[in-house]
């Protein structure tokens, strides 16, 4: 299966968990073509002379001006045009963090798009969360690329822009996209959860019976402590 890691970088100098994040991305997902997305004028040569196989792709630097900036950058056709080579790409926030190479895997699934969800202890029930469509964050999220490139330009046609956060959009769950939900196949929460975790990831573990996802995102942000034994299995103190 045709998947590319794609890694937006907006500064050179990166947080020592920053540095964990992108050397495990490296270290587990390191035999597929991974490209670093940043803004034009970035010069990110100490990053590569590091990683050789990290590959670069610029936009303009108001692309990366604010989160309002990166949520336009990925609700914009040309993002997805620049990676028509592939059929997915996994988008690898350096708050995100990987556990093994399943990537082709998930890409089998066929899934349009695919994130951590969210969850909180008392939002599901054990009788609805499996059937819920939740909203899955963009922050490590698998996407095929046609469908995105797709949903983004028929929502364009009818509304323009869109405004928010770009994962509200491709996780179909504002009622204005309602219309737009057969265009794209979208994960429950429970096979969403077996991708990645976010928030709750001790709540999140017991709705898997105790296996673990593929990765997790904004690890250092939601609970630090139920990861860091995860982390050390994997070589690193945080």
């Amino acid at each position: 299966m045709s998947v590319a890691v794609v890694i937006p970088l907006y500064r050179s100098e990166l947080t020592a968990y920053e540095q964990i994040s992108l050397r495990q991305c490296v270290r587990k997902l390191g035999g597929h073509p991974m490209y670093v997305v940043k803004p034009q004028s970035l010069d990110l040569s100490a990053v590569t002379a590091e990683y050789p196989n990290l590959q670069l792709v610029s936009f303009g630097d108001e692309c990366f001006a604010g989160i309002a900036a990166y949520n336009q950058l990925l609700t914009n056709e040309a993002f997805y045009d620049t990676f028509s080579a592939y059929a997915y790409i996994l988008i690898y926030q350096l708050d995100a963090f990987v556990f093994e190479d399943t990537l082709e895997a998930w890409c089998r699934k066929g899934f349009d798009y695919v994130g951590a969800p969210f969850v909180t202890r008392d939002a599901f029930s054990t009788s609805a969360f499996s059937t819920k469509k939740p909203l899955l964050n963009g922050g490590l999220s698998l996407r095929k690329v046609k469908a995105c490139r797709r949903l983004v330009s028929r929502y364009k046609r009818v509304f323009g822009q869109w405004p928010g956060n770009e994962d509200m959009l491709f996780s179909l769950t504002a009622t204005r996209l309602l219309p737009f939900r057969p265009l794209m196949k979208l994960p429950t929460v429970q096979e969403s959860l077996l991708f990645s975790f976010e928030q709750n990831p001790d709540f999140a573990l017991l709705l898997t019976d105790g296996t673990l996802p593929f990765g997790c995102h904004a690890w250092e942000k939601y609970d630090l402590a139920f990861w860091r034994p995860y982390f050390l299995r994997e070589g690193y103190t945080v």
